[in-house]
């Protein structure tokens, strides 16, 4: 993520760039995107996360229902920022956010997280749950995470 100007974010699985935001998840393939660590607050405390969320289509046909939004600790990356320790993260909380009146354009979700510390990240993933359905690409912009 470096490199498409993500500082200090991770991704793990099928990521890509678009022009203003990115494309998650691939054929049958989970994808996430991990925030920076959230070291600027001060101790754990309640955050509000905010993000856009489009359904990828092709065709007439959809590819997302829903996504997870998670606070996890653990992860580390490599100098690319892949993910080096999938099976080691500790995922704290994770609500899962239906996205399907999102089809034709990016719509707004809010999703509140409790006692995050600064040790955590914020993820972003596709929901393994619909991999055999080929649920698993979405699109996401403008992030936002602040404290409740």
């Amino acid at each position: 993520p470096k490199a498409v100007g993500l500082e200090n974010w991770g991704k793990q699985g099928n990521t890509s760039t678009r022009p203003g935001y990115m494309k998650l998840g691939g054929n049958n393939a989970v994808a996430a995107l991990y925030t920076p660590l959230l070291s600027s607050l001060s101790s754990n405390t309640n955050v509000v996360v905010k993000f856009k969320a489009g359904v990828y289509a092709e065709a007439q046909k959809t590819f997302c229902d829903r996504i997870l939004v998670q606070a996890v600790q653990n992860a580390t990356f490599d100098a690319k920022g892949n993910i080096t320790n999938a099976n080691a993260i500790n995922v704290l909380q994770s609500t899962s956010v239906d996205i399907t009146n999102s089809k034709e354009n990016f719509r707004e979700y809010t999703v509140s997280l409790s006692n995050v510390s600064p040790n955590t990240r914020i993820v972003f993933s596709s929901d393994p749950a619909d991999l055999s359905a080929n649920k698993t690409r979405f699109l996401l912009d403008d992030i936002f995470v602040t404290i409740q």
